[in-house]
């Protein structure tokens, strides 16, 4: 039914090997979030996320994704039986981010969406792959039009 569709595991977000430049405190945290330090505190209790809520000053991305991710699961409705069995296979810490991570409960795995530039390059890949200098071609065609057509530096000051 999906054999041409391939799954891309689960990747943590980016934040985790970045530094942020923007910290928030507990408190903006909880606001822009929807979640309380009580929730963080009880899921760090549980072993779900992977620092203390209570002992930090301020947060970062890599925090706020994970509390936003696990916020996501823990508030669908799932039962916390349900809720354990889906995340024992997801590497922690649960920092990824949660507008591209997703399980599928069709193949039973968690999924990461590819970026636009990680689907075309590997869309390009593929087409070399199996000898489709054609349609290389008509996109390329396609590439140089919308270029020949893009404004320039000297448009853009006017």
């Amino acid at each position: 039914m999906f054999d041409d569709i391939s799954i891309i595991e689960a990747r943590h977000s980016d934040a985790l090997r970045y530094d942020t430049l923007f910290r928030q405190k507990i408190e903006e945290l909880e606001k822009n979030t929807n979640i309380s330090r009580v929730e963080m505190q009880q899921w760090y209790q549980q072993g779900f996320l992977s620092f203390n809520p209570v002992e930090l000053l301020e947060f970062d991305d890599r925090h706020l994704y994970e509390i936003v991710f696990l916020g996501g699961i823990f508030k669908s409705g799932l039962p916390e039986s349900s809720i354990k069995q889906i995340l024992e296979n997801l590497p922690k810490p649960y920092c990824y981010n949660p507008e591209r991570t997703f399980y599928s409960f069709y193949c039973k795995e968690w999924v990461s969406i590819p970026s636009i530039e990680e689907i075309t390059g590997s869309y390009l890949k593929h087409l070399v792959e199996y000898d489709e200098w054609e349609l290389l071609h008509d996109l390329s065609d396609q590439i140089k039009e919308l270029l020949d057509n893009a404004p320039t530096e000297d448009d853009e000051i006017e």
